[in-house]
């Protein structure tokens, strides 16, 4: 803790003597939270290898955010963006960087924990365009967000260039994922545009985007003899109807990895695979009611198999290496505000999450129906409570679990159980104000698990996991 106070220190000082010898206005923002968790099958979906099955899991948690804005003027600023995390507290230190390891104990522990630098950019006004085509430049390693509830969100390294010519918002972007070798044709871009139609007094909002991952390395910072191309289209519409707050996308996705020999081991790869998202929510007086559906393609299963052959294809929707795109919905099997990055059973299954190759996360294989309902007694006060259907789009076999298709014998003879229901979940979150500043929130859920959880490991055949559920706080400040 001593050396992050003196580092803090030293920030201050820096920048404060920045600001008198440039004339710079110093501006701080960020937040501290802690959490805690108690769950069961939920960590990582219901794993009986993992030694968690059916067990109860607990623990606590906690992250610091703090963003510096250096203003020179209305055009021009830079910003440094910190991060510390405790993963767990009581954490055993490792060895290396100890990056989100704050919560290891006495000396040696936190005390060596390196604060993580998330991001630094340069972000400036282009000038003689302000009073025609305003167009403003980010440049440096920062945030990357497009659609981020179903596409893409992640912090590297970009290029972007926002501009406004007439009613439309434009925005561009370079991004550099990997870099290989600078002496060869090895690395790994991103180009990204997305465009929203922002006529005034119009109260929808039409949007649009493409990007286009090109890696001549793949996985990610992997060997140059496996190439891959993926092209992500999309179309939605934001807005209001009437009273109803409406949020819709559609994207599709094409792609291929090509191997420059494939084998039954690593064969050629080609992508198809699209989601739709839908919510819609009503405020009546101290009521918010809403719904919202998702649905994504799956892929077929027996395309995994060696019998698929040196080309198979790939129909689940997936997303960018290393993409955090987060569609809050749930306590559960997906994510709440309230417990925004637990592994929870949708997040993990296989290589559902990478951040190396394109991933299913949350979306490729799955769909969902869900009903939501908050009130607002009062302006400290907010109770949200929901229900949902969630379903599998998958062939041949499941997207969480991966059950055999006869019971007691193995998957790799009797092929893998096809199932569609993962099963219905509830729950209910309530948000606090403790102080302008300072928000206390508590949820809970329970998943009624259906068929598609069923597991398998070397000793058991189609295990049926007891139901899942979670109960998780947060106590955040904002600044």
């Amino acid at each position: 803790m001593k050396k992050m106070l003196t580092l803090a220190a030293v920030i201050v000082f820096v920048f404060t003597l920045a600001a008198a010898t440039y004339a710079v206005e110093f501006k701080a923002s960020g937040l501290i939270r802690v959490r805690t968790a108690a769950y069961v099958n939920t960590d990582g979906g219901p794993d009986a290898a993992a030694g968690n099955f059916d067990d109860t899991e607990a623990w606590v948690d906690s992250r610091m955010r703090l963003k510096m804005d250096l203003v020179a003027s209305e055009d021009l600023m830079g910003v440094i963006y910190f991060e510390g995390d405790s993963t767990k507290w009581g954490e055993e230190r490792g060895t290396g960087a100890q990056r989100n390891q704050a919560g290891a104990w006495g000396a040696g522990g936190s005390d060596a924990t390196a604060v993580e630098l998330k991001q630094f950019y340069i972000d400036f006004n282009v000038p003689g365009l302000k009073d025609t085509v305003p167009t403003n430049v980010r440049v440096g390693t920062q945030w990357l967000a497009i659609r981020s509830h179903v596409f893409l969100g992640a912090d590297g390294a970009t290029l972007r260039i926002f501009t406004q010519p007439g009613p439309l918002r434009l925005y561009l972007n370079w991004s550099k994922p990997g870099e290989g070798t600078d002496f060869d044709y090895d690395d790994t871009d991103l180009y990204s545009a997305r465009v929203v139609l922002a006529l005034p007094d119009f109260p929808i909002r039409p949007g649009g985007l493409v990007a286009y991952w090109n890696a001549h390395e793949y996985p990610l910072h992997g060997a140059n003899d496996t190439h891959a191309n993926f092209l992500w289209l999309g179309a939605n519409v934001d807005g209001k109807i009437g009273p109803a707050n409406i949020q819709t996308d559609f994207i599709y996705v094409d792609g291929e990895v090509e191997q420059r020999v494939p084998t039954l081991a690593n064969p050629d790869l080609d992508y198809s695979g699209w989601i739709a998202w839908a919510d819609v929510n009503v405020p009546v007086g101290m009521f918010t009611v809403g719904g919202t559906f998702m649905y994504a393609t799956g892929d077929d299963r027996e395309e995994e198999l060696a019998s698929a052959g040196l080309s198979r294809d790939r129909e689940a929707y997936v997303i960018p290496p290393g993409s955090e795109a987060n569609p809050v919905l749930s306590v559960v099997f997906w994510a709440s505000a309230v417990n925004d990055a637990i592994d929870i059973v949708g997040g993990s299954n296989g290589a559902r999450n990478q951040s190396t190759e394109v991933q299913q996360r949350w979306f490729g294989g799955l769909w969902t129906a869900k009903g939501y309902a908050s009130f607002k007694p009062l302006d400290w006060l907010k109770v949200t409570g929901y229900g949902m259907y969630i379903g599998d789009t998958i062939d041949n076999g499941n997207t969480i679990g991966n059950a055999s298709n006869i019971s007691g014998v193995p998957a790799a003879i009797a092929g893998f159980a096809d199932d569609d229901d993962i099963g219905i979940e509830f729950g209910a979150i309530v948000d606090i104000s403790v102080y302008k500043n300072l928000t206390y929130s508590v949820g809970a859920g329970y998943l009624v698990a259906g068929d598609a959880l069923e597991t398998t490991d070397a000793a058991n055949i189609n295990q049926d996991p007891d139901d899942p559920w979670a109960i998780v706080s947060q106590l955040l400040y904002k600044f």
